[in-house]
């Protein structure tokens, strides 16, 4: 149905499908184990899109992106649309497809598995950083990932928890992720541009890794992300994956899940629904 709605209702060079990462209901739901580690990988990773604080981050955030993953091209335009590189990076299309050229159609939709490790995070932001340096888009491109400043993320954090009091939990993640991009930013930046980074370990890189207390600012958040650091694989920062070369993501959790007992039952279809952004009327 996805490529389905694409074809009839697309009517731009380049046509989108709308995506989102699998709720954790459903990965739980299908029998997959996930350690409390990597589940709460996944919450940071993906906390911005989280229902709760989306209705304070919208106008931050850039308007509906594209996913390599699912798309219809127009062949006139499918060499140009990542700068003629062998990185084909999400990002940098985005950047050189035109909006009036490119469309994102909402009820044409797919979810695809979040990332759970530090490291195959870091390598998949990597990838964006080095393609924007091969056009000289670094300065750019590192200011665009921050996303949000500080005193925005303690202000998207404070009115999630005006508006949803218990909400702690969401309002942590939001804020760890907001820190870890600033420090994703710095690594990045610097191997993107040649040079060799040097993460300033301490002992609490590798004692006492703390994913459970609740941060309560940026500046804790950011105390909290640098303590994180020990659990880098520094030297899989060098791989080839990090030029283009292969996928990112290998860990074994990378797996289709059948959506179809999920979309009969009326609370996990509205899980769904709610993170892809969706009316719960919308026929997906």
């Amino acid at each position: 149905m996805a490529l389905a709605n694409l074809w009839s209702e697309g009517d731009k060079p380049v046509v989108g499908a709308n995506y989102a990462t699998y709720p954790l209901e459903l990965i739980t739901g299908s029998g997959i184990e996930l350690s409390p580690q990597e589940i709460a990988f996944m919450r940071i990773f993906e906390a911005d899109k989280h229902p709760l604080p989306r209705g304070f981050t919208h106008k931050h955030r850039p308007t509906r992106r594209l996913k390599g993953s699912l798309l219809l091209v127009d062949t006139d335009i499918i060499r140009t649309m990542f700068g003629y590189q062998g990185i084909t990076s999400d990002s940098r299309m985005n950047r050189l497809v035109p909006e009036e050229d490119r469309q994102v159609v909402l009820n044409s939709t797919f979810l695809h598995f979040a990332r759970v490790d530090i490291t195959d995070h870091i390598q998949a932001r990597l990838r964006h950083f080095k393609a924007a340096e091969s056009v000289n888009d670094l300065d750019v491109f590192t200011r665009k990932s921050l996303m949000y400043e500080p005193d925005t993320a303690n202000e998207v954090a404070k009115h999630i928890l005006q508006k949803h009091p218990r909400a702690t939990e969401v309002a942590s993640d939001f804020l760890l992720q907001c820190a870890l991009r600033y420090k994703v930013a710095e690594i990045c930046r610097t191997i993107a541009s040649g040079e060799k980074y040097t993460p300033r370990l301490t002992e609490s890189s590798f004692e006492g890794i703390d994913l459970v207390t609740h941060v309560r600012d940026f500046s804790e958040a950011t105390r909290r992300i640098e303590s994180l650091m020990g659990l880098v694989d520094w030297e899989g920062l060098n791989s080839p994956v990090t030029k283009g070369s292969g996928t990112t993501q290998n860990g074994g959790h990378r797996v289709p899940i059948d959506l179809k007992p999920f979309l009969a039952s009326g609370e996990h279809r509205q899980i769904i629904l709610d993170r892809l952004g969706l009316d719960k009327d919308t026929n997906v």
